[in-house]
């Protein structure tokens, strides 16, 4: 082959790799994009007085499902009613954490996996300080409930209990 000729063909297989690459960096991405969907809400269906429900006892739940709400939680407040319980609804089941930043009360909490099965709790102190302690659970879950500190042990909630939320549905995107 001529100077010509060898230097078309690698200026086309330099095009080729070059398409190929891009290719496989669009299929990569979808197929995380899916992957990270996979546990995904399809949709999340809340009603006007949801419940946290724990053998015959049930509890008010006040929502915090948006980015905003979930930031605040419950920072600044200075108490909790004994029947009033704050549920973090996530977006995807993933190893959520909880910052006690601003929160002035001690609280429990429980996270929750979609199978309704609470997979960690803790009890936290208030922290006022900048540098607050931050929790997480090693498992994963979907949701968090915060309540008063000690509520979980006086009601007997304990790890892998099933527990029911009445109120609030999730269709997931795939199981």
């Amino acid at each position: 082959m001529d100077q010509k000729g060898d230097t078309w063909l690698k200026t086309l297989i330099r095009w080729l790799c070059i398409i190929i690459g891009i290719k496989l960096i669009i299929i990569c991405f979808v197929f995380l994009r899916f992957a990270e969907k996979s546990n995904e809400y399809k949709e999340t269906n809340v009603a006007q007085n949801p419940q946290f429900c724990f053998k015959e006892q049930c509890i008010n739940l006040e929502i915090a499902q948006s980015d905003e709400e979930r930031a605040l939680g419950l920072m600044f407040r200075e108490s909790l009613e004994k029947d009033e319980w704050m549920v973090f609804l996530f977006p995807k089941e993933d190893y959520h954490g909880m910052w006690m930043r601003n929160v002035r009360i001690p609280l429990d909490i429980l996270w929750i996996n979609k199978e309704n099965k609470v997979v960690h709790i803790v009890s936290a102190p208030p922290c006022e300080e900048d540098d607050c302690v931050s929790y997480k659970s090693q498992e994963l879950n979907s949701f968090a409930i915060e309540l008063n500190s000690w509520e979980a042990k006086n009601l007997w909630i304990g790890i892998w209990d099933i527990v029911e939320l009445k109120g609030i549905t999730f269709s997931w995107s795939r199981n």
